[in-house]
């Protein structure tokens, strides 16, 4: 496995620590974003064209690290993987992280489009007004 020196795309967000506390963090700019999500679907792209193809199924800021020579950004953590089953419909194993997995996760069936959900969750809770 190759080593990816670099920090995570959580670093510098607004986020939860492991205490349950918000740690604020900063605007990125437009332009890193759009590069870095053009980044994250070409990765996509090349998981659901894969014979089966691969569910990560714990796509977040967390799991993205950016290179810190060629600031490319990897994927990571592999650890929630699952290929479908030959025979059956989808993949039918539940994983993900709270605010990030697809609600059908949670149904025990995903497919590699429950892996687009989890850049646009939202893993924050609701503020009160």
């Amino acid at each position: 496995m190759e080593y990816i020196s670099g920090p995570d795309l959580e670093q510098g967000l607004t986020r939860i620590d492991t205490a349950g506390q918000v740690i604020q963090g900063s605007p990125q700019p437009l332009e890193q974003i759009l590069r870095d999500g053009i980044e994250l679907c070409r990765i996509l792209e090349y998981l659901a064209r894969q014979s089966p193809p691969i569910v990560h199924h714990d796509i977040k800021p967390a799991n993205l690290i950016r290179d810190a020579e060629s600031h490319e950004v990897f994927l990571v953590d592999f650890g929630s993987v699952a290929r479908p089953v030959a025979g059956q419909q989808g993949i039918t194993i539940v994983y993900g992280t709270p605010g990030y997995a697809a609600p059908e996760c949670y149904r025990g069936i995903s497919d590699p489009r429950s892996d687009v959900y989890g850049p646009g969750g939202d893993p924050l809770p609701p503020v009160d007004r």
